[in-house]
């Protein structure tokens, strides 16, 4: 495992690259929040793992201040695509592109914010192939998913206990825009808003029965 940094952005390299995990963090956080944990849970063998900083923007939710976030807002409840979330989806789109001329394997993931960037990526904004989508402790944007990306395995998981996204809305969020879509959705009980280790098995369970059904 080879660990290069690209500016605000880091890359975990495997011994053999068989995957390549695409990973959008939180608000306020950024590419090194997620380095430890990716090193020290083996997620997804033979993958490289993607870690993209989202840019630095005020945000209305925070007064106004400064931080990474890849789109701005105001009330968590408030589902629509603005044309940050657009710029964002941008910026991932083209990382997706890069890394699917060198391996055909892509998965998109995120948490929180980088949740509901992934699933609008995935499914919306980019045209192409997604092998699967992971969304923690995220919601759904308001969005209609192309017919053709319906069959996209998308794998949710939210903490009971949140308090920044109720799991109750979460799961709403997805009754309504993720409808007739390939979804699994878990909720763990006392989870607030992190990532537990359960999550993480279920998580891997999941992406190995996806990767690999035999």
């Amino acid at each position: 495992m080879n660990i290069v940094r690209a500016g605000r952005n880091i890359i975990i390299e495997p011994l053999v690259h068989m995957h390549t995990l695409v990973w959008l963090h939180g608000l306020g956080d950024s590419a090194e929040g997620f380095v430890d944990l990716f090193q020290d849970f083996e997620l997804l063998p033979n993958a490289k793992i993607v870690l993209l900083t989202a840019p630095v923007r005020p945000v209305t939710w925070n007064q106004g201040m400064r931080m990474t976030s890849w789109y701005d807002i105001a009330d968590i409840k408030d589902r629509s695509v603005n044309s940050e979330a657009i710029d964002s989806a941008n910026i991932i789109t083209s990382v997706i592109e890069a890394e699917s001329k060198i391996c055909s394997s892509i998965i998109l993931g995120g948490f929180s914010q980088g949740a509901a960037m992934s699933l609008y990526t995935g499914l919306v904004h980019y045209p192409g192939r997604i092998d699967a989508i992971m969304a923690l402790s995220g919601y759904a944007f308001d969005f209609t998913v192309p017919e053709a990306k319906k069959q996209v395995p998308i794998f949710m998981y939210n903490g009971k206990a949140d308090p920044l996204i109720l799991e109750i809305y979460a799961a709403e969020t997805a009754r309504r825009t993720l409808a007739g879509c390939n979804l699994t959705y878990n909720s763990e009980d006392r989870m607030v808003h992190t990532i537990s280790m359960r999550e993480l098995e279920v998580a891997k369970s999941w992406l190995h029965s996806i990767l690999h059904p035999n």
